[in-house]
């Protein structure tokens, strides 16, 4: 009986082995490669321009900073740009202090920018 049942095992066991080494069947991969190359003519640039004024007094530093922004948009519209494509970006108004004086406000910065 011992017999019938190691030949069972050894049986089974040469059955499994031989259906673990069945043929394996790679997978289906398809496998490309290329370049391509457009030439397009631009058609929008973006550029930033900023003004800038340090003064004693905000009011003078604004003042000379609305003067030079009016300057500006006037020589971009007179270049074909339209309203609609410029825009102000931010705008701050900063003290200026020296430190080496004992917190000494020495007067204002004006920063306007845009696209």
């Amino acid at each position: 009986m011992m017999k019938r049942v190691a030949a069972v095992v050894v049986l089974c066991f040469a059955a499994l082995s031989a259906q673990g080494q069945e043929a394996r069947t790679n997978p289906k991969i398809v496998k490309t490669t290329g370049t391509a190359e457009l030439k397009v003519t631009p058609d929008q640039a973006v550029i930033q321009l900023g003004v800038e004024h340090q003064s004693a007094t905000a009011k003078n530093a604004k003042t000379v900073v609305a003067n030079t922004s009016r300057k500006l948009l006037a020589a971009l519209k007179g270049l074909g740009i339209e309203d609609k494509d410029i825009q102000t970006d931010y705008l701050y108004l900063q003290p200026m202090i020296d430190y080496r004086k004992g917190l000494l406000h020495s007067g204002t910065v004006l920063v306007g920018e845009g696209s």
